[in-house]
């Protein structure tokens, strides 16, 4: 609800739980399970008359609280390399919710099969060359008093693993040369919705859908930082799709597949 904006020209909305909007007016859901205040942050660039650009941030308090009666999921994990046999990883759930986690499923990005389990910690030695967009998606159980089930919901963490050892120093740290591996589309095949993830890239790109014939379905630009970007593809055809993503002399294409 800003004034004195004459030429808009980007948004960023920061939630206070780790995701990001750049929607003028989103809509934004949160996972807690007990009530928390978060600080949720209005920035907006702008240009005036006579084309200066301004920008202006504002925060405020949300209190949040959880939904009652409602199954909750939020997916999480850790990965620690396993020294000795090549690029070997123990990847461990650090999920929470309301229920009970009746099954984990694991997509570890390198080519695989996705694994199913009820086991909270998973080993395994990664196919090809990283770095991989680790994916782990987890079913929280509700039951009653008599055992019986009575819901479930879904959540899915995606994080970037790079080769091992690890750095010593603090942070992901991997050889640039993985170029082919910058641009990250989960989930492919998909329904129209997916998200994107850059490794080790941040800032202002442009997200350019086209269709077999080079036609623009779809372009709009995102902030890309460490959370995905999630893309909703509405009233579009299912068939494959080329996904380019822009900036200055950076551009990352890759090939997806809409399937409803």
């Amino acid at each position: 609800t800003g004034t004195g904006i004459i030429n808009h020209k980007s948004t960023l909305w920061n939630f206070g739980d780790g995701t990001t909007s750049d929607q003028e007016n989103p809509i934004h859901t949160y996972n807690v399970t007990v009530p928390t205040t978060f600080t949720v942050c209005l920035t907006t660039l702008y240009e005036d008359g006579q084309g200066e650009s301004c920008c202006n941030r504002k925060c405020s308090l949300v209190n949040v609280c959880p939904k009652s009666n409602t199954c909750l999921a939020v997916a999480d994990f850790t990965k620690t390399y396993v020294p000795g046999f090549g690029n070997t990883y123990d990847f461990t759930d650090a999920s929470s919710g309301s229920g009970t986690i009746c099954n984990y499923q694991w997509d570890f990005g390198d080519g695989s099969p996705i694994v199913v389990t009820t086991l909270p910690t998973v080993r395994h030695k990664m196919l090809t060359e990283g770095p991989w967009y680790v994916c782990l998606t987890v079913t929280n159980c509700d039951y009653d008093n008599n055992g019986v089930l009575i819901r479930t919901c879904t959540d899915t963490k995606c994080k970037w693993t790079p080769p091992g050892p690890p750095p010593a120093q603090t942070g992901i740290d991997a050889p640039e040369n993985f170029t082919d591996k910058v641009l990250i589309l989960y989930p492919n095949p998909n329904p129209g919705s997916f998200e994107l993830s850059l490794y080790k890239r941040t800032g202002n790109y442009q997200v350019i859908v086209r269709d077999q014939l080079g036609r623009e379905v779809y372009k709009r630009e995102h902030v890309f930082n460490n959370m995905p970007v999630r893309i909703t593809l509405d009233d579009i055809s299912d068939g494959i799709y080329s996904v380019e993503i822009v900036k200055d002399g950076e551009k990352y294409i890759q090939q997806i597949t809409i399937s409803k």
